[in-house]
C-alpha cells in the first residue's frame, strides 16, 4: 500500500458524511478552496516511520506501517468571536466520523486509523475567508514482504 491509498481510505471515509463530497476534498491540491465549497478537507503526507519484523527464513517479513495523515480542515471564517466554537463543532463531527472507521473502513492492510493531534483554530491568512484546523491522523498498515535472497 502507498500513501496516497491510505489518503484515499480517509478522504473516503470522510466522505460518508453528508458534509463533504469529492468536490471539497483533495490530496494536495488547494484549488478546491477556490471552487465555492462551504467547508474543505485537503490531506498532505505528514511522514512515516516503517518497522520491518524480521522472521527465520523461508517466512514473509512483517511490515508496519505508521503513516502520518496531515488533514487541513477548511471552514468559514465568521470572526475572531466565533472562530473557537465554529472550530470545535465541525472538528468534532471528523473525529466522531472517523472514530466509527477505526480501519478506514476495511481498507487493506489497515489495522487502525485514529486522530492523534488537533491543532488550534487558525485564519489561514491575514485576508482570508478560511479558517484552519490541522488534523492529524497516524494509520498503522500491516504487510508481509517475501525475502529474496
Amino acid at each position: 500500500m502507498s500513501f496516497d491509498s491510505v489518503a484515499e481510505s480517509f478522504l473516503d471515509v470522510v466522505r460518508l458524511l453528508d458534509e463533504y463530497n469529492v468536490s471539497n476534498t483533495s490530496r494536495y491540491d488547494y484549488r478546491v478552496l477556490a471552487a465555492g465549497v462551504e467547508r474543505a478537507v485537503i490531506v498532505q503526507f505528514g511522514g512515516v516511520a516503517f518497522e520491518r519484523t524480521m522472521s527465520a527464513a523461508g517466512n514473509p517479513r512483517r511490515i508496519n506501517s505508521p503513516w502520518n495523515l496531515v488533514a487541513e480542515l477548511y471552514i468559514p471564517y465568521r470572526g475572531i468571536d466565533t472562530i473557537g466554537e465554529d472550530a470545535a463543532d465541525e472538528m468534532q463531527l471528523i473525529l466522531d466520523h472517523v472514530d466509527k472507521y477505526p480501519t478506514l473502513n476495511g481498507a487493506s492492510g489497515v489495522t487502525n486509523a485514529f486522530i492523534t493531534i488537533v491543532s488550534e483554530p487558525l485564519p489561514f491568512d491575514n485576508n482570508s475567508r478560511w479558517t484552519v484546523i490541522t488534523l492529524t491522523c497516524v494509520v498503522n498498515e500491516s504487510s508481509t514482504a517475501a525475502d529474496a535472497e
